[in-house]
């Protein structure tokens, strides 16, 4: 295995290295761009809900999210490795919800310094982490032992003027920015209660029992989205000014909604599953990325989209490329960032489903299909994102130059964070009074949320 701990999914003979115990077993190969390339085979029920695959078996599942791992370990490397003074400078820059913890004692999560944002992402991110580190192995622990990192939950910039030079993790980066900082998976992998979806994985049920009760033949027929125009998002006003030309109501159901305000031109907000309603779903990014694409891929639906600014961890997986047999998304572009012609390709694509152009199949379907098959039934399963997750975190704690923190041995725990014996138990409301138990240092993840999820220690000490 190479000496960045990742191994190709197809050696140097053609053939795919890929478990026998697993689905993913390659049943064919094909060529693409002169590329030979497996299908994306679907996981089955027991393997998309598997948070506990080993590095080699993630590996060879989820091959696409490799690549950008690689490269920001590079990078990285290529400047000498993480510094502990990196860190600190990212945790002291840190905007929006901020988390700085360390993994110590054979996969023990201990929080050093954290600040809540306006949501429950800090949190959802939390239990995302957890759930990834606890289903890694125990020689995967060990090479976790002493990983301190910190992350930001904001859209977009999460730390001021790049402190960190890039160590700080974020949920997304702009396509062009430089090698080396990590992603962290969008914290609605977990759960988004303020958007009124209870957890990730029971959006998931309720989308596959809204396919299964409005099959392709029974899925409304026009183009749909629902959001806020204003924020701002070029790709937005474009598609606001050609959904409102002549015409196009025959094609389009778009309008705006809001979760705080109402009025004659606010439409109701509908909940991610009921986008499984529709045949033809427009994607377009927001403030920054756009939290729904992960819920529009998991229905049988066709997703179309712009060319995106901005990444998140799964974006890999996304295929474009006409003539791809495993084409997910469809990519209408002006070349800007904006959309194509929106009336011509609907109309190009409503066309094809009164003429299939093969297997009684229109473009737009297979798209679909081709998204639940490699999507929905893979790379945007619990499975993959503990898989990547653990894979990131591996990979980061791979080029920490451990001896740049003090003492010359990588990241130390701070003791400190345990109750101490009678410190006391709160006020009439069970309500705990932190500073009253003497509690300092870091604390350790189950504590920390026995204690109701307190903010801790910050602003951090210098």
């Amino acid at each position: 295995m190479p000496a960045n701990g990742y191994h190709r999914v197809f050696n140097d003979s053609g053939n795919v290295d890929a478990s026998p115990h697993s689905s993913a077993a390659v049943r064919a190969l094909y060529r693409f761009n002169n590329q030979l390339l497996a299908p994306i085979i679907a996981l089955t029920s027991a393997e998309q809900s598997d948070t506990t695959f080993p590095a080699p078996m993630c590996q060879g599942l989820f091959p696409r999210f490799i690549p950008q791992l690689v490269d920001n370990a590079d990078a990285w490397r290529a400047r000498g490795g993480i510094k502990a003074a990196q860190v600190t400078a990212a945790v002291n820059s840190c905007e929006g919800g901020c988390v700085h913890l360390i993994i110590a004692n054979g996969g023990q999560i201990f929080i050093r310094s954290l600040i809540h944002d306006w949501q429950s992402r800090t949190r959802a991110l939390l239990k995302l982490l957890e759930e990834a580190v606890s289903g890694a192995s125990w020689a995967e622990k060990m090479e976790l032992e002493g990983t301190e990192l910190v992350w930001s939950t904001a859209d977009k910039d999460g730390f001021r003027q790049n402190g960190g030079d890039g160590a700080g993790w974020v949920l997304d980066k702009r396509v062009t920015d430089p090698l080396g900082q990590f992603l962290i998976p969008d914290f609605s992998f977990q759960g988004w209660p303020e958007a009124g979806i209870a957890s990730y994985k029971e959006f998931r049920r309720d989308a596959r029992e809204t396919d299964e009760a409005w099959p392709w033949s029974k899925k409304h027929d026009k183009v749909f989205w629902r959001g806020d125009p204003n924020v701002g998002a070029p790709p937005r006003l474009d598609l606001m000014r050609q959904v409102r030309e002549k015409g196009a109501d025959a094609w389009s159901d778009v309008k705006r909604t809001s979760f705080w305000e109402t009025g004659p031109d606010i439409a109701p907000t509908i909940t991610p599953a009921e986008h499984c309603q529709h045949r033809y779903l427009f994607h377009s990014e927001g403030n920054a990325y756009s939290g729904r694409s992960k819920f529009l891929l998991n229905c049988i639906s066709t997703v179309i989209t712009h060319n995106m600014t901005w990444t998140q961890h799964f974006h890999p997986a996304m295929i474009t490329a006409e003539g791809d047999p495993d084409r997910n998304v469809i990519l209408s572009s002006n070349g800007d960032g904006l959309f194509g012609d929106l009336a011509a390709l609907m109309k190009k694509l409503k066309a094809e489903e009164s003429q299939p152009l093969r297997f009684g199949i229109s473009t737009a379907q297979q798209v679909a299909l081709n998204a639940q098959r490699t999507l929905g039934q893979r790379y945007l399963t619990p499975a993959a994102t503990a898989c990547y997750f653990r894979a990131a975190l591996l990979s980061y704690a791979s080029v920490l130059d451990r001896a740049s923190w003090p003492g010359g041995q990588g990241p130390q725990l701070k003791r400190g964070g345990g109750v101490k014996p009678g410190a006391g138990a709160g006020d009439n409301r069970g309500a705990v009074k932190l500073k009253a138990m003497h509690l300092e240092g870091d604390i350790e993840l189950g504590t920390w949320e026995l204690l109701g999820g307190p903010e801790w220690n910050w602003p951090p000490p210098n």
